[in-house]
């Protein structure tokens, strides 16, 4: 019994936790700021498109890489030849089964070398108009040959590979680092978004207080009326501004709505679920540093290696935009009996060999190509060193406009806090006075909304502060150390 009753709670608690991740996807859910930021890291489509982009920047990385893969090869065939002759003398057949084998590699030092070991079986026969009759022949023929190629100018000595090869992976290795900085810059557009909807909300909320204020504000002056306690046109004035903050209401929940929705499109979620805003409403003080880690900043490392590209690029095209002149050698060792095993024999004995060595020269030009490829190798590279020239200066000048952003925006955040204490004491104080009949309506209407419109610039204020703060430390620190070493 007290393991069906296990089973049972087992089974109930699964079902609720069920029901509480479908609720939490299309009902209500609470998200702090950190919860955004983690969400559009699972969700969001920019995210995936930033995987791609490092994926595909890999793939070129690995495209200049496989040039220097190594190249098996195998082919078996049959090959049938019928030969005849003019006055049928000597008509032939000759049916050969051949089998190949290679392997093949270019290597970093310009060197191209391939090792191709050939078989043929070759059988003879006398076609029958053949004028003459002889036995069937059956001949073996083996083959072993090894074929090198070394460049020695166009791509000397392999210079022009090495430098493509340093020059892509140090492309893929500053994609790395801007894959870090993209993912980072698309938390911040998330937390944009977040507080922008936060805001707006608030903005909602706070209309929807300060209606109900001016409701309860018709009603006593309504009362005041029956009495003949008002001034002329308080009444007109007090149902006047409810209505104007009805229509705000209105207007500020289609905002508050709206805005939702794109948080929640970007982080590829059901525009029905509804959003508690958990936020910190107490900003800590800035904590500002001073030294800046110049070794480590990922934006600097993506322009060096940016640059580094450039310049090995650079270098690839100036060794190609020249003749090529190659060094070629070959050695081959052949064996032909009628016994394959004695062939065979032959070849690895080295009974017939054949040497080869000699020098080749080739050159494509009319088009202009290698000029053209050169002279934009060159550009790029020179405009990649003036960025990394210029970037120390842009990152401070990063650094300086957002601590002045992250410690102003506090400051104001706090002095907001501050005139809020005294709009409140204003309101509490003009609702006294005026209930005593010492205070004009439109003073206090003016003393409510100025409140309420502080308590909306506390909202702004808190979101101007934490997204400051996001920009100062994606500018320090989430540009900063680099992970891929």
């Amino acid at each position: 019994m007290n393991l069906y009753k296990i089973f049972f709670i087992a089974f109930l608690f699964s079902f609720l936790n069920m029901v509480h991740a479908e609720r939490s996807s299309t009902g209500l859910v609470t998200w702090s700021p950190e919860d955004v930021a983690q969400l559009i890291l699972r969700k969001s489509i920019e995210k995936k498109e930033i995987d791609l982009r490092f994926h595909q920047s890999q793939q070129n990385y690995l495209k200049v890489i496989s040039t220097y893969d190594w190249h098996a090869l195998a082919e078996v065939g049959e090959e049938l030849d019928s030969l005849k002759s003019i006055n049928n003398f000597l008509d032939f057949r000759y049916r050969r089964d051949r089998l190949s084998l290679g392997l093949a590699k270019s290597f970093t030092t310009g060197l191209n070398a391939s090792l191709i070991l050939s078989s043929v079986g070759q059988s003879v026969e006398v076609l029958p108009s053949a004028a003459i009759v002889i036995p069937p022949l059956r001949l073996y023929s083996e083959n072993l040959s090894l074929n090198l190629e070394q460049s020695l100018w166009q791509n000397s000595l392999g210079e022009a590979d090495r430098a493509q090869i340093a020059a892509a992976e140090a492309s893929w290795k500053a994609t790395q680092v801007t894959t870090e900085i993209d993912i980072e810059g698309l938390k911040i557009k998330a937390l944009q978004t977040y507080w922008k909807a936060f805001v707006s909300c608030e903005n909602f909320h706070e209309s929807e207080a300060v209606k109900t204020r001016y409701l309860k504000l018709v009603e006593g002056v309504q009362r005041r009326t029956q009495y003949s306690y008002n001034n002329p046109g308080e009444l007109a004035l007090a149902r006047a501004e409810l209505e104007n903050k009805i229509q705000s209401t209105r207007t500020t929940e289609q905002e508050c709505l709206n805005n939702q929705a794109d948080l929640l499109q970007i982080l590829g979620l059901a525009t029905t679920t509804q959003i508690i805003f958990k936020i910190q409403k107490s900003p800590k003080p800035p904590q500002i540093q001073t030294e800046i880690p110049w070794d480590h900043l990922k934006s600097l490392e993506a322009q060096r290696l940016r640059t580094q590209a450039a310049v090995a690029l650079s270098e690839s095209f100036d060794s190609k935009n020249h003749p090529n002149l190659s060094l070629m050698f070959k050695a081959s060792s052949s064996g032909v009996d009628s016994q394959q095993n004695t062939a065979f024999s032959q070849m690895t004995t080295w009974n017939s060999p054949f040497y080869y060595i000699g020098l080749k020269w080739d050159y494509y030009f009319g088009s202009d190509v290698l000029d053209k490829n050169q002279q934009i190798a060159r550009a790029s590279r020179e405009i990649e060193e003036e960025k990394l020239a210029r970037k120390k200066n842009e990152i401070q000048e990063q650094l300086y406009r957002t601590e002045r952003k992250y410690q102003s925006t506090y400051e104001q955040v706090e002095s907001i806090l501050a005139q809020r204490g005294f709009r409140e004491m204003a309101v509490k104080e003009l609702t006294k006075t005026y209930n005593q009949g010492r205070t004009d309506i439109s003073t206090l209407i003016d003393s409510i909304n100025k409140f309420y419109e502080t308590n909306v610039r506390i909202a702004q204020g808190l979101s101007d502060y934490y997204i400051a703060r996001e920009e100062y430390l994606w500018v320090r620190q989430g540009q900063g150390q680099t992970q891929y070493h």
